[in-house]
């Protein structure tokens, strides 16, 4: 990614560019580490079940 200036943590800043462009990349990891399938025509109208509903 491109390097942005540095901010409280110590990593990099990261822009909508940044993430835009790595789409694909963000989509798989949604669905493969937290079993978000952007695809599934009801996404938003429920919760995933690792979200607390507090």
């Amino acid at each position: 990614m491109r390097a942005g200036p540095a901010h409280e943590g110590g990593g990099q800043a990261v822009g909508w560019h940044d993430l835009l462009t790595r789409w694909p990349l963000l989509e798989a990891d949604l669905h493969q580490v937290y079993g978000i399938d952007l695809a599934e025509p009801d996404l938003l109208r429920r919760r995933p079940p690792h979200c607390s509903r507090s």
